[in-house]
C-alpha cells in the first residue's frame, strides 16, 4: 500500500472516531440532563399532596411533611387529650417517685414519638421512612409526620424532625427505648456529618408501665390491645405495622405513595393512643386505689420497688383478705417489713403462708429471721426440717438448705 493511501485510510478512521465520540458525548449530556431533570421532579410528588402532605425541600434534599391538629377536648373513648394537662398538673404536686413521673415539667416539654420502618433490625439494610410526632401548643394537640421520599434522603428526612423537635426534653414512646430510638441513632450515625446532633431526651417507654400493670391479664400486652381493654377503643380498618416495609417497597416500585394511606393513619393513631395511654398509667399510679385487686397488687410491686413504701405497703395490706391475691401480697408485704425492720410482723406474714406457690420461700424467709434476728434456733429449726422433708426434691439449693441444717445444730449444742 502506497503511502498516499495509508494516511487516506488513517485521515477516514480518525474522522470516524471522532464522530463515534461526538454521539458519545451527545448521549452522556443526554443523561446528564435527564439527571437533572430528575432531581428537579420530585419522586411521586402528586400522590403525597393526595396524603395531604407537602415537599419540603432542604440543603439534603427533600421529603414529605403532614401536619394534623387536633384541640385539645377532643375525646377518644374515656379520655380527653386535654386530660394531659391535670394529669402533668397531679404530678407536679405529687412526692410520689415513680418512672412516669413528670415533676417540674409541663405539657409543651413531651414529644410523642413513632416510628415506621422497613424492617425489625437496626442494620444498613433498613431504614425508617416515617416520623409521627406529636406536640401540644395553644390547646391543642399537633401532629406532624415526616415521609421518606425514597431511599438515599435520610439526612432530609433527619433535617426538619430534628430542626422541629431539638427544644424539647422528653420522649413519649411505646418500646421506644428497645425499638424507635436505637433505630433513629443507628441511623443517624451514617448522616450525621450532614444533620444536627441527636437531643438527650428523656424517656417515657410506656410498653414497661404498662406490663408492669396489666401482664397479670393480658398475654400480649401489645398497644392495640392495651386499647380495646383500657382506653375503650378500637381501630376499625387498621393496617397493622408489620405490613409497613412491603407497602414501602410497593411505594418505591410503583412512585405511588397513595399505598401507605393504612399504615400513615396507623402511625397517626399510634400516637393519639400514646397521650391517652400516658393519662390513663399516670392516673393509676397517682390514684392508685384502684378496686381491680390485679392490678392492685401490680401497683404495689410497682411502688414498692420505686421505694414509695408507705403507698405500697398500704396496697399490699388492702389485699390480705382477698381470696386470688392474698397471698402474694403477705409475701411482698412481709419483704417491705423486713427491710424497714419491721420483723415481727415480717415473721408473722410469712408464716401465715400455706399455698404451695410461696410456701417454701415464705418458710425459709421465717427460718432465717428466727435465725439472725430472734436467735431462736430452735424455731428456725423447726421450719428447716419441715421444708426438708417436704420438698427436698424440688428445692433449690439443697445444698445450702443442708448447709443451714447444721449449722443451726451448731448453734444449739453451743447454748
Amino acid at each position: 500500500m502506497s503511502l498516499k493511501k495509508k494516511l487516506e485510510r488513517y485521515r477516514a478512521l480518525q474522522k470516524k472516531k471522532a464522530s463515534e465520540e461526538k454521539n458519545i458525548n451527545q448521549d452522556d449530556n443526554i443523561q446528564k440532563e435527564a439527571a437533572v431533570e430528575d432531581q428537579d421532579r420530585l419522586f411521586a410528588e402528586t400522590s403525597w399532596q393526595a396524603l395531604g402532605f407537602t415537599a419540603h425541600k432542604t440543603s439534603e434534599g427533600y421529603c414529605y411533611i403532614k401536619e394534623t391538629t387536633y384541640p385539645a377536648h377532643t375525646r377518644f373513648g374515656n379520655i380527653a387529650l386535654n386530660d394531659i394537662y391535670k394529669t402533668i398538673s397531679s404530678w407536679n404536686r405529687s412526692s410520689l417517685k415513680s418512672p412516669l413521673s413528670a415533676q417540674g415539667k409541663s405539657v409543651e416539654d413531651l414529644l410523642f414519638f413513632d416510628t415506621e420502618t422497613t424492617g425489625l433490625s437496626h442494620g444498613a439494610g433498613h431504614t425508617i421512612f416515617l416520623f409521627g410526632t406529636g406536640c401540644f401548643k395553644e390547646e391543642k394537640l399537633t401532629i406532624k409526620q415526616y415521609a421518606l421520599a425514597r431511599p438515599g434522603q435520610e439526612a432530609a428526612l433527619f433535617l426538619p424532625f430534628l430542626q422541629d423537635h431539638s427544644s424539647l426534653s422528653d420522649l413519649v414512646t411505646y418500646n421506644g427505648k428497645s425499638f424507635d430510638w436505637p433505630h433513629v441513632k443507628s441511623k443517624h450515625v451514617l448522616i450525621r456529618e450532614r444533620v444536627p446532633t441527636l437531643p438527650e431526651y428523656g424517656h417515657y417507654d410506656l410498653l414497661h408501665a404498662a406490663r408492669r400493670v396489666w401482664k397479670h391479664r393480658m398475654e400480649k400486652v401489645s398497644l392495640g390491645n392495651v386499647e380495646a381493654a383500657e382506653l375503650q377503643m378500637s381501630r376499625v380498618g387498621d393496617t397493622p405495622g408489620f405490613l409497613a416495609p412491603m407497602l414501602y417497597k410497593n411505594y418505591v416500585e410503583s412512585e405511588d405513595a397513595t399505598c401507605l394511606k393504612g399504615i400513615i393513619q396507623h402511625n397517626e393513631q399510634d400516637i393519639v393512643s400514646l397521650v391517652l395511654l400516658y393519662v390513663r398509667l399516670s392516673s393509676l399510679i397517682l390514684d392508685y386505689k384502684t378496686k381491680d385487686e390485679g392490678e392492685r397488687l401490680a401497683l404495689a410491686k410497682w411502688l414498692d420497688k420505686d421505694k414509695n413504701d408507705e403507698e405500697a405497703a398500704y396496697l399490699y395490706a388492702s389485699l390480705l383478705s382477698s381470696n386470688e391475691w392474698r397471698e402474694e401480697a403477705a409475701f411482698q408485704l412481709a419483704g417491705l417489713c423486713k427491710r424497714e425492720n419491721a420483723y415481727e410482723r415480717a415473721l408473722a406474714l410469712y408464716k401465715s403462708i400455706q399455698g404451695e406457690e410461696l410456701k417454701k420461700d415464705a418458710w425459709l424467709a421465717a427460718a432465717m429471721l428466727y435465725e439472725h434476728q430472734f436467735q431462736q434456733y430452735d424455731e428456725a429449726l423447726s421450719l428447716v426440717n419441715q421444708l426438708v422433708n417436704e420438698y427436698a426434691d424440688e428445692l433449690p439449693g439443697t445444698a445450702s438448705l443442708q448447709h443451714r441444717h447444721r449449722r443451726l445444730l451448731r448453734k444449739i449444742a453451743g447454748k
